[in-house]
């Protein structure tokens, strides 16, 4: 490279540096000092006991949480419990959170901090709300984008915004809260591996029952009984049963609901150790509904307790794609042998 050359390039690269710093400046909104530093909400830390619902609301969507006795609960899933981590996260994280980082007041640069309008179509921006006993609000904000290393490294900040007020933040916080039952709830039920299952027996109305056992001496699932003449469709046919059952995720939950519907199917998952789980689903126009039943037996008990406290009295609605997966007929797995 010539020295003439190499000036040229220095030249470019200085007027990048001034245009990039002149319009990443532009986007912040600088104010007299880089650094607040300032606590979002004073006083909110000794305020947290108080708290006895949490709104968050977007695009005209609402999910509220409230606290009842030791636990936080999901009014609109019928009060299912939320997850006490993430619940405190928030708290936790809101009371501590500082202001560090002035960043736009022009609305037309909110959307790009996700601090827009909660209540507009399509806002990706929530409105938090924490209110005391008596439903008064102790603290509000508007939670946007989440910037990563954005406090430095491995440390993440949160755009944020007071509702009243036009000046948009990066506080020096990671905080997560959404409209979605996933938002707050670990919504996978049951999972267990396909090579632990010994036995599954499906039974549809209807039909007779079939009976699902672990392959002597080789990875893999069969029918216990394959009649004369009659044969597997392909080879994972059964497998692939098995893998439904094995791991279970839920969208939507409810209270259990009576009498009893006896259309429903029942799926029993025999699996090695002890452990016996019991699928009851029924199906509601496109919706499924499980409950799930878990018994154990030696070191399994323990595990089996755990999943009757947090399944019992519930439903919990799973992708009808996966029911079919799970409750197969015969004639889903076999053909003739001329076939």
């Amino acid at each position: 490279m010539t020295p003439k050359s190499f000036a040229a390039l220095t030249v470019v690269a200085a007027v990048s540096a001034v245009a990039a710093f002149a319009v990443y400046s532009s986007s912040i909104e600088w104010g007299s000092s880089n650094v607040s530093g300032d606590v979002m909400f004073a006083g909110l830390g000794d305020k947290v006991p108080e708290i006895a619902k949490i709104d968050v609301s977007q695009g005209g969507e609402t999910l509220t949480l409230v606290r009842r006795d030791k636990e936080w609960v999901l009014a609109e899933h019928d009060s299912f419990p939320a997850s006490e981590d993430t619940v405190q996260a928030l708290l936790t994280g809101l009371s501590r959170a500082r202001l560090v980082e002035p960043k736009t007041r022009k609305e037309d640069r909110y959307a790009l901090l996700g601090v827009e309008d909660p209540a507009e179509d399509g806002a990706k921006s929530h409105l938090v709300r924490l209110m005391d006993g008596t439903g008064e609000v102790v603290a509000e904000a508007i939670v946007g984008n989440i910037r990563q290393d954005g406090i430095g490294i491995g440390e993440s900040g949160t755009y944020v915004r007071r509702p009243k007020d036009k000046q948009a933040w990066l506080a020096d916080a990671n905080l997560d809260a959404g409209v979605e039952l996933t938002d707050w709830v670990n919504t996978q039920l049951f999972e267990t591996r396909p090579e632990d299952v010994a036995r599954v027996t499906v039974s549809v109305p209807g039909e007779e029952p079939l009976e699902i056992v672990r392959t002597p001496d080789k990875p893999g699932h069969t029918l216990a009984v394959i009649p004369d003449g009659m044969k597997l469709k392909y080879v994972n046919v059964v497998d692939e049963v098995v893998r439904a059952a094995s791991d279970i995720d839920f969208s939507d939950v409810r209270k259990s609901q009576a009498p009893v519907n006896e259309d429903a199917a029942t799926v029993v998952m025999e699996i090695e150790g002890g452990l016996t789980a019991t699928y009851r689903i029924k199906q509601e126009g496109d919706t499924a509904w499980l409950s799930l039943k878990v018994t154990g037996e030696g070191a399994t008990e323990k595990v089996a307790e755990a999943m009757k406290d947090r399944a019992q009295g519930w439903e919990f609605s799973i992708p009808k794609s996966q029911v079919t997966q799970i409750l197969k007929r015969r004639g889903d797995l076999l053909e003739d042998v001329s076939s």
